[in-house]
């Protein structure tokens, strides 16, 4: 999934038929592929979110965590998380999600 999938690189239509039922389509090497760069982006997400748990929309005070007693099933660091002009790291271990100021 993350090779050639959603989160990967961009793919483009080639040939005669590349708006068509059976184009030619291979991973894109030129620029300007927006949508893709998007997708790739939302993938940062889904580790930050899902995997450590960092969501800035949440209410409290430090910095906002879900969940944080539930193991997440891995051991992480997440280093550098900017939270009202401060930097995080997040540690993800077999107990849960933890805070430390840098």
């Amino acid at each position: 999934m993350t090779h050639e999938g959603t989160f990967a690189q961009s793919h483009e239509f080639l040939g005669p038929d590349s708006r068509g039922f059976d184009p030619v389509v291979r991973i894109a090497n030129r620029g300007g592929q927006d949508f893709n760069e998007g997708c790739g982006a939302a993938f940062a997400e889904v580790i930050i979110r899902s995997l450590f748990g960092y969501r800035p929309d949440l209410p409290g005070a430090g910095l906002p965590l879900l969940a944080p007693r539930t193991p997440r099933g891995f051991n992480g660091l997440l280093h550098h998380v900017p939270f009202h002009g401060k930097l995080y790291t997040i540690k993800s271990d077999a107990k849960g999600t933890y805070q430390k100021k840098e």
